[in-house]
């Protein structure tokens, strides 16, 4: 006899009761106790789903309030479904591929996520951020997995470059926009910087127009109106 949890109905928890029976082999004298395809361990696959559903929006304290169960089991079973969320999108394949880095616990801890750029799914988290991370995932993955990539995604990261170059070589690396658009601001900047410096001895030091229109330097066209173009203009016109 064993005891299943399952889903609730009409806000009142349900537990089933199992009478498994044991078989004894007539060959090898090896007894062996009933399965079912619906009971997974102590709760059913139904219950299962709804939890794994639930953690998405929910956290697990507030989940193991509503069904009743431990904290470890609960985060033992959404674990074991992600592991096995995971294995299946990364069977699928991946024409476009986006890799970036990120920290856990405050910058404390970097790790690698790879993700599907048409679907936007997490495929791998990996530990650490270097290339011999990057490329355990791709070997991992297999050949022609990796040769049907045909566009990866990633930032100026030398590592990242390396495994790239070594493992997806027929794809196209693109660098992300974000860092692009970064790194022609930081540039801009530096220019500004420079340009705006008058001659020693010069009063005011710097060129008051340029220094008066770095906002309007970084702003997109779009987010623009007439007179903030024309003080554009004047400035662009000076030192162009």
């Amino acid at each position: 006899r064993k005891k299943i949890k399952d889903l609730p109905v009409s806000g009142r928890k349900v537990t089933l009761i199992w009478l498994r029976r044991r078989f004894t082999c007539d060959n090898c004298d090896e007894r062996h106790t009933e399965t079912h395809p619906v009971i997974e361990g102590k709760i059913t696959t139904r219950l299962a789903r709804a939890i794994v559903k639930d953690a998405t929006q929910l956290s697990i304290t507030e989940i193991t309030r509503r069904y009743g169960l431990s904290w470890h089991s609960v985060m033992a079973l959404v674990k074991a479904w992600s592991a096995r969320l995971g294995e299946q999108r990364r069977k699928k394949s991946c024409p476009i591929l986006l890799v970036d880095e990120t920290s856990l616990r405050r910058r404390h801890r970097y790790v690698t996520q790879v993700l599907n750029g048409d679907t936007g799914e997490l495929l791998a988290t990996i530990p650490h951020r270097d290339a011999r991370a990057l490329s355990s995932f791709f070997a991992a993955q297999g050949h022609r997995w990796c040769r049907k990539v045909k566009v990866v995604v990633t930032d100026g990261s030398p590592a990242y470059r390396a495994a790239i170059r070594g493992h997806l070589g027929g794809a196209t690396h693109v660098l992300d926009r974000f860092h692009v658009v970064r790194w022609f601001a930081t540039g801009l900047i530096e220019v500004r910087r420079r340009v705006q410096r008058g001659e020693p001895g010069q009063v005011p030091v710097f060129s008051p127009v340029i220094f008066r229109t770095r906002y309007l330097q970084l702003a997109r066209a779009e987010h623009l109106d007439g007179d903030q173009f024309g003080r554009l203009a004047v400035a662009l016109t000076e030192d162009p």
